[in-house]
C-alpha cells in the first residue's frame, strides 16, 4: 500500500525522480502555516492509499523547509502517461473542491527559505506537480487573482456563502483555463473543475453547459450539431499545459456528471446541451472499449432528443460512428455466406450426433463451446440440435456480444446459451464435449487462431472431445503485380520520389480479391503448410521453426516476384466431408486472399525465368507465415530497407492509397497553382498545412517555388522525425515549421498572424498571404472528412473578422459533390443481413448497419447504373462555409431538409445506394480525375419503414 513520503533535501528529491524504473511521482507542495494544506493532508493520504494508485509515489514537500533544487523538466507525449496524469489531476481537483481558498506563499525567516519554491515556480499553496522520471507532466494549483465574473446569481443565493464564494472563484478559474480558443481535445483541468462545481451545484448546468462541453472537447456551441464526432487524434497539445483527456478520465468525469445534471429529465426531452453531454459520455465509453454501455447511453440520448433537431442529429451522428466502430463490414459478408453456414452446420450436427451416441452423451447431453461467437449464429445452430444440453459462447468484442445477446434472446432454442464477453483463454469453465471456433482471417492465422485453438484443445476440451475444425492447409503461388506493392510502401508522392524516409503499411499482409486484381501468376498453386489441430504437441514444438527442406517451386512464366498470394482450406470434421476453402476461383464469399510482399521496391524484386526452380523458405508463427524466396542463383528476397539509417513510419492502408495516387497529386498541384496565381506576385506567401495525416504535400515543388515559409502539424515525434528527414533530402528552399499539434491547433498558431510570431510585433501591413492546405479533406476511400469541415468552419466563425487584414486562400477552394443511383446485389450483401443460414434469423444485426459505404471495388460490386450523374452541390471552403453548412442542415416546418436534389431514373432496377463522388473544385468547376475503380456513397434505407424502390421511369428527390 502506497504511503505519503515527506522530503526536504535535494538528494531525496533527486532519488524520487531517478528511480531504476521511472514511475509516476506526485509532489504535494504545502506549508505548515497554510490552513487549506492542513485540511487537505488527510485526503491526500487517502488518495495515496487508493488501489488505483498502488504503483504511484506520493511525496509531500514543505516549501519553507526544502533545499533548492533544479527541476530541469521536459514534456512527454506518452499516451499511457497522459491517461494516468489526467486521472490523478482529476482526483486532486476533488481535493481542491473540498476546501476553500489558497494562500500566497509568504516568506517567514526560516533556516532554509525561498529555495525549492523558487526553483519549482511555487507561488501559491497548495500546489501539486506530477512527474514521470524527471519529466514534469502537469501542475495543478489555485490562484487568488482570478477576476471573478457574474454567474448564476439566483442559483448561488440558495447555497451557503462559502460554497458561493468557492463556485464563483472556481468558474472564473475554469474559464481562464479555457481561454478564447481552447484546443479541440479539451482542457483536462477545466473539465475536472467544472465537473466538481456541477456535482455540488447541479442547477448551474444551464449557466455552465457551453463551458463544460468545450472543456470536454465539444468545441461547437451546445446547440450546434456540427460539433459532433470530433477527432481526438491530434497528438500532444500544442498549447503548453493543455493535455488531452484520456478516454478513462473522460469517462470517469462524464459518468459522474451526467446522472446529476440529467436528473429528472428522463421523462421528457433533453435540451441539446444535455444530449451533447450524453453523446460525449457514450463516445468516451466506446473509446474505452465499453461498447455495451456506449450503446445504452447513445440510444438514451437519441430517445431524449426527439423534439430537438440539433440534439437528434448529434445523437444520430454519434450512434452512426459507434456502429461503424463496433461491427466491421466483413461480418455481413460472413453471415450472408450460406455455403459457409451450411458447412459449419453440418459439421456441428455430425459431431453432436457422434457424441450423443456415446453412453455419457446419451445420459447427460452434449456441452458445447463456441469460440469467437460473433453474432451468435453458430451457437444458435448448435442450440437447436437434439442432444445438446447447454451451449457456451465467448466473444471479446463487447458490442458484438451485446448484439449476440439480443439475437439469441429473440430466437427459440431447446437449450440455454450462455454468453461470455471475454477471450477464450480467459475462461475458467469445466471442460466441454464439443468446441467449434471460427476465428480465421484471410491469412488463416492473423487473428491468433493457432494459439486460440491449441489452448482450447489443451485446457477447454475433454480428452475424447471433438474440435471443429479438425485441420487446415494453406496454398499459395508467386505473382507479379506492381500495383499490389502500392499497398505496402510509398515510393513517390506529391509528384516527387520520396528520399530520406520509408512510409510503410502497418500490416504484414493485405487482403485482396485476387480475381479482380491485375496480376501474372509466375507459379502454379501449391500446398505450403498443413496444420493438424489434433497434434497439438507437434504444432507447439514447431512454432517459429523454419520448415526443412524448403519448398521447391517451378516457375511457369517469367516475371518479377513481387508477392506471395495465399489462401486456405479447412476440414471441419475429421473425415473431411465438411470443407471450406478461400481460393481465388470458387472459394468462400466471406474471405479474400492474403498478399504478402516479397519486396518493397520494384527495382529490388527477384526476376524469375520460365523453367527456373526456386526455393520458398517457410515458418509458421503464432500469428502468421514468415517467408523468404531464394532464386536459382541463391539470391534472396528482402524486405530490408536499403538505407537502414532512414527513419520509417507505419501508415494505414487509406493513407498509402492516397500517397500513391498520382491522379490525386495532379489535382493537388493544379489547385495549388490556381491559389498562388490568384495572389499578387510581389506578396510573400506562407503555406499553412492542416492535413490530419502526414503532410507530404509540403514536398511539392509547386509550394516551394512561391512559399516563403511553411507551417504544418504532425501528431507524434516519430512523424516529425520522418518529415524532417524527407525535407532534408528533398533540398527544397522554403523554411518549414513542424508543430506537434492537431489541425485546429495549427490554425490557432498560424492565423490570423503568421507563425512564428515576430518579437517586435510586425504590423498587419507586412503580413504575408496565407494559403491554407487541407490535402486529405477527401479520403482515399472516397469520404468527405467531417472533422476537416468542422476545423474550417470553426476558423471562419472564430477568426473571420480578423482575417480581413490578411490575404487567405484555401486549397481546395471548394468541394463538388456528384450523385448517381445504383443497383448492386453485392453491395446489399456486404452491408446488410439478407440470408438466413441454417434457417437462423440474425437480422437484428442490421441495427449496426451503417448508412454509407466506402472504398468498395467497382469490379466487385458490379453496379447497374440507374441514373445519370448529377451535380448535387458545390461546397465553398472559404468564408462562405459556415453559411453553406447552415443551409445544408436547414429544415422546413415539416422537419424535412430544405435542400433537395432530383435524380431521374434512366434504367429499371432496385435502388441499393447512391454513389457519391467528392471532387476538388476551383473557380466553381470540379477538377476531374481518372477513376481509381473504388466507389463510395450512401446506402438506400431498407427496413420496415423504408424499402428500396423499384425504378421504372420516375424521379426521386
Amino acid at each position: 500500500m502506497a504511503l505519503v513520503k515527506t522530503i526536504s533535501k535535494k538528494t531525496e528529491f533527486d532519488g524520487c525522480l531517478k528511480l531504476e524504473k521511472p514511475r509516476l511521482v506526485v509532489f504535494y507542495f504545502s506549508a505548515s502555516w497554510c490552513q487549506p494544506c492542513h485540511l487537505m493532508a488527510p485526503k491526500y493520504a487517502e488518495l495515496a492509499n487508493m488501489p488505483e494508485f498502488v504503483n504511484i509515489e506520493f511525496v509531500t514537500v514543505d516549501v519553507d523547509e526544502a533545499e533548492e533544487t533544479d527541476l530541469g523538466v521536459d514534456e512527454t507525449d506518452s499516451r499511457e502517461w497522459q491517461c494516468v496524469k489526467a486521472f490523478i489531476a482529476y482526483a486532486i481537483h476533488f481535493l481542491f473542491c473540498s476546501f476553500g481558498v489558497v494562500n500566497r506563499v509568504r516568506r517567514p525567516v526560516r533556516k532554509r527559505t525561498e529555495e525549492i519554491a523558487d526553483a519549482a515556480g511555487i507561488d501559491a499553496v497548495p500546489t501539486f506537480q506530477i512527474f514521470r522520471g524527471d519529466a514534469q507532466a502537469v501542475s495543478v494549483k489555485r490562484s487568488t487573482d482570478l477576476g471573478v465574473g457574474r454567474i448564476g446569481a439566483t442559483v448561488l443565493e440558495e447555497v451557503d456563502p462559502s460554497t458561493s464564494s468557492w463556485v464563483t472563484e472556481a468558474v472564473a478559474h475554469a474559464r481562464a483555463l479555457l481561454g478564447s480558443r481552447p484546443p479541440p481535445q479539451g482542457v483536462p483541468e477545466a473539465a475536472a473543475l467544472l465537473t466538481s462545481i456541477l456535482l455540488r451545484v447541479p442547477d448551474l448546468w444551464e449557466e455552465l453547459a457551453e463551458d463544460t462541453l468545450v472543456a470536454f472537447g465539444n468545441v461547437a456551441p451546445s446547440g450546434d450539431a456540427s460539433g459532433c464526432a470530433r477527432s481526438r487524434s491530434g497528438g500532444p497539445a500544442f498549447v503548453p499545459g493543455r493535455e488531452d483527456l484520456s478516454a478513462r478520465t473522460r469517462r470517469l468525469l462524464l459518468s459522474s456528471l451526467a446522472p446529476v445534471v440529467c436528473q429528472g429529465e428522463d421523462k421528457g426531452s433533453l435540451p441539446a446541451s444535455l444530449v451533447s453531454l450524453l453523446c460525449l459520455l457514450g463516445e468516451a465509453e466506446a473509446d474505452e472499449g465499453r461498447f455495451l454501455a456506449a450503446f445504452r447511453t447513445l440510444r438514451r440520448a437519441q430517445a431524449m432528443a426527439q423534439k430537438d433537431q440539433a440534439g437528434s442529429d448529434r445523437a444520430e451522428a454519434a450512434l452512426q460512428g459507434l456502429r461503424a466502430a463496433a461491427l466491421q463490414r466483413w461480418h455481413f459478408q460472413m453471415i450472408n455466406d450460406v455455403p459457409r453456414g451450411e458447412q459449419y452446420g453440418r459439421a456441428i450436427a455430425s459431431a453432436v450426433l457422434q457424441l450423443s451416441q456415446r453412453p455419457e452423451g446419451r445420459k447427460e447431453g452434449v456441452r458445447a463451446l463456441d469460440i469467437g461467437a460473433g453474432t451468435g449464429l453458430l451457437s444458435l445452430m448448435c442450440a437447436g440440435l437434439k442432444g445438446v444440453r447447454e451451449v457456451h459462447a465467448c466473444e471479446m468484442n463487447d458490442a458484438l456480444c451485446s448484439v449476440a445477446q439480443e439475437v439469441i434472446a429473440s430466437q427459440k432454442h431447446s437449450c440455454p446459451v450462455t454468453l461470455h464477453p471475454a477471450v477464450s483463454t480467459a475462461l475458467k469453465l469445466p471442460k466441454f464435449d464439443l468446441i467449434f471456433c471460427e476465428v480465421f482471417d484471410a491469412g488463416l492465422l492473423g487473428e491468433h487462431a493457432l494459439p486460440t485453438i491449441l489452448h482450447a484443445r489443451k485446457e477447454l476440451l475433454k480428452a475424447d472431445g471433438l474440435l471443429i475444425p479438425a485441420r487446415a492447409r494453406i496454398f499459395g503461388q508467386l505473382v507479379e503485380a506492381p500495383l499490389l506493392l502500392e499497398r505496402f510502401r510509398v515510393a513517390q508522392s506529391a509528384g516527387v520520389p520520396l528520399k530520406g524516409a520509408y512510409l510503410r503499411n502497418s500490416e504484414r499482409y493485405t487482403c485482396e480479391t485476387m480475381s479482380v486484381v491485375p496480376h501474372v501468376a509466375l507459379t502454379e498453386p501449391v500446398q505450403l503448410v498443413s496444420l493438424d489441430f489434433q497434434e497439438i504437441e507437434y504444432l507447439y514444438s514447431n512454432l517459429g521453426t523454419w520448415i526443412d527442406p524448403p519448398l521447391e517451386l517451378h516457375v511457369t512464366k517469367a516475371g518479377a516476384a513481387h508477392a506471395l498470394v495465399y489462401w486456405w482450406e479447412l476440414d471441419l470434421d475429421a473425415a473431411g466431408e465438411c470443407r471450406i476453402h478461400t481460393s481465388p476461383t470458387g472459394g468462400s464469399d466471406s474471405w479474400e486472399q492474403a498478399v504478402k510482399p516479397l519486396t518493397f521496391s520494384i527495382d529490388q524484386a527477384l526476376h524469375l525465368h520460365e523453367g527456373d526452380q526456386v526455393h520458398l523458405h517457410l515458418r509458421v508463427q503464432a500469428d502468421g507465415l514468415e517467408v523468404l524466396l531464394q532464386d536459382a542463383e541463391g539470391h534472396a528476397s528482402s524486405l530490408e530497407a536499403p538505407e537502414p539509417t532512414w527513419p520509417d513510419v507505419e501508415l494505414e492502408e487509406e493513407e498509402l492509397l492516397r500517397f500513391n495516387d498520382t491522379e490525386h497529386w495532379k489535382v493537388v498541384q493544379s489547385a495549388l497553382e490556381h491559389a498562388f496565381h490568384s495572389l499578387p506576385e510581389q506578396l510573400p506567401v506562407q503555406v499553412v498545412d492542416i492535413s490530419e495525416s502526414l503532410p507530404v504535400a509540403l514536398l511539392s515543388p509547386v509550394i516551394h517555388t512561391r512559399a516563403s515559409g511553411i507551417v504544418a502539424g504532425v501528431s507524434s515525434k516519430a512523424e516529425k522525425e520522418v518529415m524532417q528527414s524527407l525535407l532534408a533530402h528533398s533540398e527544397l528552399p522554403a523554411e518549414v515549421h513542424l508543430l506537434l499539434a492537431s489541425p485546429q491547433q495549427v490554425i490557432q498558431a498560424a492565423l490570423p498572424a503568421p507563425y512564428p510570431p515576430a518579437k517586435d510585433g510586425p504590423s498587419e501591413e507586412t503580413w504575408p498571404a496565407a494559403v491554407l492546405v487541407c490535402e486529405d479533406i477527401v479520403g482515399a476511400s472516397g469520404h468527405l472528412r467531417s472533422e476537416a469541415l468542422q476545423d474550417l468552419a470553426l476558423l471562419w466563425r472564430s477568426l473571420g473578422g480578423q482575417l480581413k487584414s490578411r490575404e487567405l486562400r484555401v486549397v481546395p477552394e471548394a468541394i463538388s459533390l456528384k450523385l448517381r443511383l445504383i443497383e448492386s446485389t453485392e453491395l446489399e450483401r456486404r452491408t446488410r443481413v439478407v440470408e438466413r443460414p441454417g434457417g437462423v434469423d440474425v437480422s437484428e444485426v442490421n441495427a449496426l448497419s451503417v448508412t454509407e459505404f466506402l472504398s468498395l471495388e467497382e469490379s466487385v460490386l458490379k453496379p447497374k447504373w440507374l441514373s445519370a450523374e448529377v451535380d448535387a452541390l458545390t461546397l465553398p471552403l472559404a468564408s462562405a462555409l459556415p453559411t453553406a453548412l447552415a443551409a445544408l442542415s436547414a429544415r422546413g416546418k415539416d422537419g424535412q431538409p430544405l435542400l433537395r436534389v432530383r435524380l431521374v431514373a434512366t434504367a429499371e432496377g432496385k435502388v441499393n445506394g447512391i454513389v457519391v463522388r467528392c471532387l476538388w473544385a476551383k473557380a466553381g468547376l470540379a477538377i476531374e480525375k481518372q477513376a481509381d475503380g473504388r466507389l463510395a456513397g450512401i446506402l438506400w434505407p431498407n427496413d420496415a419503414v423504408n424499402r428500396a424502390p423499384d425504378l421504372k421511369d420516375l424521379s426521386l428527390a
